[in-house]
């Protein structure tokens, strides 16, 4: 397990690797402390203190081992980011949990949170919500705080992917040094945009320049456009599971568990999940079987933002049935208007898929 005790202590070997690599920077303490704790600020999963990092004890018991790998990876990486803007703390500390996971496992980097609510770029969040000396996580709405995440991680992740892994490391190392070097870092220094966009700009200079203006524009300034055009995976769905002698004959989202499919609906009518909706038949004899389908859920920035497993368990005296799976942000957040996709598969062979939109 990754978190056994109400307190304990990681041994620095094997869990900083990755960011000492990562930043080119020795880790600043011998171990990483751990504090398993209820009380935490605001809508905050975990903090870091510089001294410990304390993690509430949902992520200890999280039902996805691989959820509770990230939680002490964000934390960990904030040894590194954590200074202003938010943005670049924590969808910063968002990328290197992926990267470091990614270096351990060899677990895909993809972004880990849904898209944003509130904003469609960080200069528009910045606006709604500016930076100030108070604790911001312990005031702000849980839709807005998770913007941070969402889009400093995609910000991240687009250069990542046009950049390479090689060339990213080189121009992430430098911008590291560079801000870490300013007056009063970490504690005060707060980067305007300008100068942020200046040490950006001459840390990534290796892409090509237009390219990376266009990056910036899109994430940072809103002023391009994010909107990916096209089907994330135009391959015909074949709804068999030989598996079951059967397969899937519906495939729909509703706002409830039975209630009517939907095509589009409103972010404010979504209350707690939306459901994919999975009716299928099967013609299993003997024993009960089991079947591991993979869900995959894409919004249209381009970026798959959700990826698990779901096992069906099919009973031999049944001809059908129905399967409700949760879909979209957390229930407390809200969805982001734009088109989605969420796409079932077993194995590599895509079995189901709706698209859907959801509307302000």
């Amino acid at each position: 397990c990754v978190l056994c005790a109400s307190d304990y202590i990681i041994p620095r070997r094997n869990w900083t690797e990755p960011f000492e690599d990562m930043f080119n920077a020795p880790f600043p303490t011998p171990a990483v402390v751990i504090h398993v704790t209820p009380y935490l600020a605001g809508a905050a999963a975990g903090t870091n203190y510089q001294t410990h990092v304390t993690l509430k004890p949902e992520i200890d018991a999280n039902e996805k081992p691989e959820f509770s790998v990230h939680s002490v990876f964000h934390e960990i990486a904030h040894y590194y980011l954590y200074a202003r803007p938010t943005w670049y703390a924590e969808g910063g500390a968002e990328f290197a949990a992926s990267y470091a996971r990614h270096v351990l496992t060899h677990t895909p980097i993809e972004v880990t949170n849904s898209p944003c609510s509130e904003a469609k770029s960080l200069s528009e969040l910045e606006t709604l919500f500016p930076e100030d000396s108070s604790d911001a996580s312990a005031n702000i709405d849980p839709s807005l705080w998770q913007c941070y995440y969402s889009l400093g991680e995609r910000l991240m992740l687009t250069l990542y992917h046009a950049l390479g892994e090689e060339r990213f490391l080189q121009g992430w190392r430098e911008l590291y040094a560079t801000l870490a070097q300013a007056p009063a870092y970490p504690s005060e220094y707060e980067f305007e945009e300008v100068e942020l966009r200046v040490a950006w700009l001459r840390a990534f200079g290796r892409l090509n320049q237009p390219e990376l203006e266009q990056i910036w524009d899109r994430w940072y300034r809103g002023t391009a456009s994010f909107v990916v055009d096209g089907v994330p995976d135009p391959s015909p769905a074949d709804a068999s599971l030989p598996a079951i002698k059967g397969g899937v004959d519906r495939a729909y989202v509703t706002l409830s568990p039975d209630g009517p499919a939907v095509n589009s609906f409103s972010a404010g009518d979504v209350t707690g999940w939306a459901y994919l909706t999975l009716e299928y038949s099967q013609r299993v004899e003997g024993s009960a079987r089991e079947l591991t389908l993979e869900i995959v859920e894409h919004s249209e920035d381009g970026f798959p933002y959700s990826r698990r497993d779901v096992t069906i368990t099919f009973q031999p005296q049944h001809a059908g049935g129905t399967q409700w799976i949760s879909l979209g942000p957390q229930p407390g957040q809200r969805w982001a208007p734009g088109r989605y996709w969420a796409y079932v598969y077993e194995g590599v062979r895509k079995v189901a898929e709706v698209e859907f939109e959801v509307t302000p």
